[in-house]
């Protein structure tokens, strides 16, 4: 494909008259448009952040209901995939939503260079996979939280898709050992038994009958509730989860990075309050989730550990802790959906990383004041 290539939504691909080249077609819808509520933040303390990110912060949290369009399994015949989950059509349109994380923001998708004013691949094809196959990598994806929204719920959702006997899924190759053996055991317990074809970030593959869902989320304020309710439900029942009353504080010692300086103070204030300090990272998956589904509540570092929130019971209340440049809205969207009580604390960043990745520093007194706020009164 020498040519340059051009992204398109998949829609769009669909509705043009000569599509044909693109040998692409529904296979079926797996969830119909809807909407949800959320839930209004219990609190919000924006002291540290900036007049201008405040702006923009009220303006997500304005999102009180959100309309969604149907999500389709789509069929691609002769699709390349690339980089962090791009697909390429048979006719060298690249589907808009399967790189939308780069391109909205002027970035080149993994996998891809500019050439001649566009996008090419930047290695050509090296490897076929025969026969039909699902895609199951999405941009970020050796994240936990983005894997678990991003690929865990389509694998949740395994039993409604259409896909034909003897169908592989192709998945990105994990290297970290604790977040590879988490993926594993996702994969044993939803999809027992489905081959793996494992692709690299560096490598360009040509599938012949790829089948390709539209994303379940849309960052920064969409995850679809069907997605989240049946991982909830695929993996609850092997967990003991009625409701315990435990409170979780969340550590992030031994991060590189965004580490709230006080940390001590913090976990000492909340032990005070009945928490326990725990690190997910060093727990199994099976018990991620059974010391979430039994939380009253949680309190952490805005970060990847916090996506358990999706196991929380309802009644229960969950305070992030984020550095005052960091203000997506992922984990509000998680919360609020489902009705949990949702408290944020903005703190003063100490360091000078890119946005995401900054230390910072939260009063003692504004985070016991949550606390009081949050947690249910004698």
């Amino acid at each position: 494909m020498d040519r340059p290539i051009a992204d398109k939504p998949l829609s769009a691909l669909l509705a043009d008259a000569d599509h044909s080249a693109d040998r692409v077609s529904i296979a079926a819808e797996i969830a119909p448009a809807g909407s949800y509520q959320r839930r209004a933040p219990l609190l919000l303390d924006l002291a540290a952040v900036a007049p201008e990110l405040q702006e923009q912060l009220r303006s997500y949290f304005d999102n009180a209901s959100h309309d969604y369009p149907a999500r389709y399994v789509a069929r691609l015949d002769a699709a390349v995939i690339a980089g962090q989950g791009a697909v390429l059509t048979a006719g060298a349109h690249l589907i808009h939503e399967s790189v939308a994380e780069f391109v909205n923001h002027g970035l080149v998708p993994d996998g891809f260079v500019m050439k001649d004013g566009g996008l090419s691949l930047a290695k050509p094809v090296t490897r076929r996979v025969e026969g039909p196959a699902l895609l199951l990598k999405r941009p970020w994806y050796k994240n936990f939280g983005h894997w678990l929204v991003d690929n865990a719920t389509i694998l949740a959702l395994l039993p409604s898709l259409p896909l034909p006997r003897g169908y592989r899924i192709i998945h990105g190759d994990v290297q970290q050992p604790a977040m590879r053996a988490i993926v594993a055991s996702i994969f044993e317990r939803l999809a027992p038994g489905v081959p793996l074809v494992l692709h690299g970030d560096d490598e360009a593959l040509l599938c012949e009958q790829l089948f390709y869902v539209t994303p379940l989320h849309v960052p920064p304020l969409f995850k679809l509730p069907l997605g989240l309710e049946m991982l909830r439900q695929r993996f609850q029942p092997a967990a003991a989860v009625s409701p315990t009353g435990s409170r979780l504080f969340i550590t992030r010692r031994g991060s590189t990075f965004r580490n709230v300086e006080n940390e001590d103070q913090l976990a000492a204030l909340c032990q005070r309050y009945g928490f326990e300090v725990i690190m997910p990272e060093t727990m199994s998956f099976a018990e991620q989730v059974a010391r979430f589904a039994g939380a009253e509540a949680v309190i952490g570092v805005k970060g990847a550990a916090l996506t358990n929130i999706i196991f929380c019971p309802s009644s229960c209340a969950v305070m992030v802790l984020s550095p005052a440049d960091f203000i997506d809205p992922f984990y509000w969207d998680i919360a609020s959906q489902r009705q949990i009580a949702y408290a944020e604390v903005f703190g003063t960043v100490t360091t000078a990383r890119a946005t995401g990745l900054n230390d910072f520093i939260v009063p003692v007194e504004k985070v016991q004041h949550a606390l009081e706020t949050m947690l249910p009164k004698p």
